[in-house]
């Protein structure tokens, strides 16, 4: 939570950024990396939706592509999150900085953190290979466009409340933020405002959701206390296999409905080149009307390179005795020797402190 300058000083950027202004925005959590092609694929199997051809189909880490408005923020809206409001995206980008990139103002030096125009080859690469900006947050600057949940307005900042704004009430477009690797790099700075049709899919245009932090209410997804279908799953990859065979763990947490109970399904578990066995949730701790609860999953794999789990099942126990079963969404990771281990599709829930 805190205070930021939102937009471009006089001297600086487009009319559209101005005036620069303060903004206070309450805590909120938002995405380490673009949301990946593997990622929505997988979401559009469970729902039924249609993907559009992606430009490299072989690379499923890099950010999903072609999907407009509505289809993003209903992949945020299944994981318990929505899209960022214009005022969050920026803040994150910044990483602190008032600056016109998260780095400074030098943008010879913006190839070492992000994909643009003068580097990317004009394709999309895989997420996270570029230097992250202070909060830990991959891409901001480049590689693909990014939806915001504003409605787009050339002259809003104008009229902009200073705390927690939300853009127009209505409008034709919304706002896209960051640059991509069709943009230069002074279109790549942190204040560029873009903005498209929200029906519109285009091939250097994706998306990465944020939520609330502990005690605020998504926009929209008010829950009641005891609805079981109320459970947010964020599993992210805590390590990857360090020895073929060896073993590898995920962990993350569930947010659900306080009072009651999350077990793991080992009846139920999904099928692919590795073996679940065993998980574990520590001691929840109360937000509000919900309760956070620590996840460890122990799984091993038979043979190195990208896992997909499409779906791990837990059973949820309501205080009353009620029982439903609940799925998380899937989850990525990659095993590799140990010498070259590394994360895979983690979130910004990775970073101790929301911003």
């Amino acid at each position: 939570a805190g205070e930021f300058l939102m937009g471009s000083p006089d001297a600086e950027g487009y009319p559209n950024e101005r005036p620069r202004h303060k903004v206070f925005l309450d805590a909120f959590w938002i995405d380490k990396y673009e949301v990946t092609a593997a990622r929505y694929r997988a979401f559009a199997e469970k729902t039924g939706l249609a993907v559009h051809k992606q430009p490299f189909p072989d690379k499923e880490d890099c950010p999903v592509l072609y999907v407009d408005w509505n289809e993003a923020q209903g992949y945020c809206r299944s994981l318990g999150k929505r899209l960022p409001t214009e005022a969050e995206w920026e803040k994150a980008a910044r990483g602190g900085s008032p600056a016109r990139y998260f780095f400074g103002d030098d943008e010879r030096k913006l190839g070492d953190y992000a994909w643009y125009w003068d580097n990317s080859g004009k394709r999309v690469h895989p997420v996270g290979k570029k230097k992250p900006n202070a909060f830990g947050i991959h891409d901001m600057h480049g590689n693909a466009l990014e939806w915001t949940a504003d409605f787009y307005n050339a002259n809003s900042y104008s009229t902009s409340p200073e705390r927690n704004p939300q853009g127009p009430a209505e409008g034709a477009d919304r706002v896209v933020r960051g640059g991509s690797v069709y943009v230069s790099a002074d279109l790549s700075r942190s204040a560029q405002r873009m903005k498209g049709p929200p029906s519109n899919q285009y091939s250097a245009r994706g998306f990465r959701c944020a939520a609330p932090a502990a005690g605020q209410s998504a926009a929209g997804t008010a829950r009641e206390e005891n609805d079981l279908r109320a459970v947010s799953f964020e599993l992210s990859p805590a390590s990857a296999a360090v020895l073929l065979g060896k073993g590898f763990a995920i962990e993350g947490f569930a947010r659900i409905p306080k009072g009651a109970e999350l077990k793991f399904d080992l009846s139920a578990q999904p099928t692919g080149p590795f073996e679940i066995l065993g998980a574990s949730a520590g001691e929840a701790k109360e937000e509000g009307d919900y309760s956070l609860v620590p996840l460890r999953i122990e799984a091993a794999a038979f043979e190195l390179g990208p896992l997909v789990f499409p779906a791990l099942r837990w059973t949820l126990a309501a205080a009353g005795g009620a029982l439903e079963t609940v799925q998380s969404p899937p989850v990525r990771v990659v095993v590799e020797p140990p010498e070259t281990a590394r994360q895979e599709g983690a979130e910004l829930r990775d970073i101790k402190e929301p911003l």
